[in-house]
């Protein structure tokens, strides 16, 4: 019966001249791994390790208790949620898959923890304005191979990492320390130099 309806509606279609292709429905956006239906080979590993699902659930929870940063857009500086997750999914198509996800994983709550924080107060902070960038920005020191970028305001608007880049995760945004300067690059273009902080 619901067949002979659908095949009238068909009929129905073609006869007015209208196309009969039905408008799929866009797939929910994740954000972190979906283990009650995994759909991407990288969501399926996540799902099987226990070390790759455990930093799943850390991320999973950091996103929780900051709601913002998962609607928050994409700039310069930030890879919106959603694109990280769409890209953390490429790591299929790696080498060392699971490699990549731990590397990704790693990075991201590093990230996410320090958005939205204050950088300290106890560092002299100089201003720069990168030659590729809209805004002026202040750089401090997460740790060695980490810089917070921050707004005039003081406001952490992303995290550079340094790291080699022949791995097969690379960070949003990198730098590359030159004697007093850092360069910051973005996944495929640079972004500019300021001053190496302190």
């Amino acid at each position: 019966m619901i067949g002979t309806f659908f095949s009238g509606i068909l009929a129905i279609a073609s006869a007015a001249g209208q196309p009969t292709t039905f408008a799929v429905p866009p797939t929910v956006e994740q954000l972190t791994a979906d283990c009650n239906r995994p759909v991407y080979a990288s969501d399926q590993l996540v799902c099987e390790d226990g070390e790759l699902r455990s930093l799943d659930a850390q991320l999973a929870g950091q996103v929780r208790d900051k709601p913002h940063l998962g609607t928050l857009e994409g700039s310069t500086y930030y890879e919106a949620q959603g694109a990280w997750f769409k890209r953390r999914s490429l790591c299929a198509m790696k080498s060392s898959h699971r490699q990549c996800l731990l590397t990704a994983y790693a990075e991201r709550i590093r990230i996410v923890d320090a958005m939205g924080s204050i950088t300290p107060t106890n560092q002299a902070l100089k201003s720069c304005k990168p030659r590729k960038a809209s805004e002026a920005i202040r750089l401090s020191r997460l740790s060695s191979d980490a810089i917070l970028v921050a707004n005039l305001e003081g406001e952490v608007i992303g995290v550079a990492f340094q790291q080699d880049a022949t791995k097969d995760w690379q960070p949003f945004i990198r730098f590359e320390k030159n004697q007093s300067k850092v360069l910051l690059r973005g996944i495929s273009n640079p972004i500019g130099k300021c001053p190496y902080p302190q």
